[in-house]
């Protein structure tokens, strides 16, 4: 378990944006370009799965937390999110 804070959540979906991104490049450069939606949708599966893994206790802690407290995670997720959407834009653009 990671402690929840504002850099360990800045740092998973950091880590993990940029694993989405280096696989959706290199599936672009193996020329499999029909399975980039396919391979980003389960990035996500797999991206929500590690988020309740590591921080568990604090997906557990929800109703205890402040408002503040639960939205920490909202910012470095859409910061992410949108980095991943635009990046999948230009990757099937320049195809």
């Amino acid at each position: 378990m990671i402690a929840a804070s504002i850099p360990a959540f800045i740092g998973f979906f950091a880590l993990t944006t940029t694993a989405v991104v280096l696989t959706l490049y290199w599936l672009k450069k193996r020329k499999h370009m029909s399975h980039l939606g396919v391979v980003y949708m389960a990035s996500m599966l797999i991206k929500m799965a590690f988020f309740g893994l590591f921080f568990y206790e604090f997906l557990a802690d929800l109703e205890q937390l402040s408002k503040f407290e639960r939205a920490e995670p909202l910012l470095p997720l859409f910061a992410g999110l949108i980095i991943e959407v635009l990046i999948v834009i230009m990757l099937v653009k320049d195809d």
